[in-house]
């Protein structure tokens, strides 16, 4: 296991180790402070904490993309640092929500159970149920171009509710100029930026805050525009490499 990253370090290279989410999740450090997460079991913690004891062997520097993160791997490193995902920003246009539009709310699960889509379409079900006319599609099995496409397409786009913290598809459709709901656990909102323009909700919440944002029309654009420049400004290839760099200089 690792032989490569071994036989570097024998050789006396720099080596850092990224950190992306599922291979280092663990559900009985998750739930210690987040009792409405899931995590994938793909893995079992004792495989995941076994491979953690071994590549720390070698390597003394990880990278995580957020707080989240860092709990399962603090232990196993000399040193964690936090470094945000990147995107190509540049390669989504941004095409801003229309208030005078059926309001078309996207979501796209990468796992179902993990991103609370169950609570997500119940809350859909009752606003239909109570009259509202808005349109939804669930994207699942299909490809990044093709999910960005949708995305344009959107409203409204709806992350997860359950994990806490955000990633690729929300920065996707924060690029694309829409606003999102995504759980952030307040233990984690720290680390990132004060301008964070992502509309709060949990699995007990979003009924509620879905129905808000249906009925502020007005504001759609607005928070599309602030959600482009969030991208913009801290996940762009630059900004990111600048941090990646500068923590590479200090190997």
């Amino acid at each position: 296991m690792f032989l490569d990253v071994k036989e570097l370090n024998e050789k006396g290279k720099k080596v850092v180790v990224h950190h992306r989410g599922s291979e280092v999740r663990m559900l009985s450090i998750a739930r210690r402070n987040n009792p409405d997460v899931v995590v994938k079991k793909d893995w079992s913690e004792q495989r995941i904490k076994k491979r953690l004891q071994t590549l720390s062997k070698y390597v003394k520097v990880a990278i995580v993309n957020d707080l989240e993160l860092v709990q399962y791997v603090t232990d196993y490193y000399e040193r964690v640092e936090v470094v945000p995902h990147a995107l190509n920003h540049q390669k989504i246009r941004p095409v801003f929500p229309n208030e005078n539009d059926v309001p078309m709310i996207v979501h796209a699960p990468s796992h179902q159970e993990i991103k609370g889509t169950a609570e997500i379409e119940a809350a859909i079900r009752r606003l239909r149920d109570e009259g509202y006319e808005l349109h939804y599609r669930r994207l699942e099995h299909k490809a990044r171009e093709e999910v960005v496409k949708e995305l344009a397409k959107a409203t409204i786009v709806i992350d997860q509710l359950k994990i806490g913290t955000y990633a690729n598809l929300t920065m996707e459709a924060m690029a694309s100029g829409k606003p999102v709901i995504c759980f952030i656990h307040e233990p984690y909102r720290k680390s990132y930026p004060n301008q964070l323009p992502i509309v709060q909700a949990t699995i007990d919440t979003i009924y509620d805050v879905l129905l808000d944002l249906l009925r502020r029309q007005s504001e759609w654009a607005q928070i599309g525009q602030l959600s482009r420049n969030y991208v913009e400004q801290f996940h762009s290839y630059q900004v990111v490499a600048n941090k990646l760099k500068k923590i590479y200089e200090t190997l």
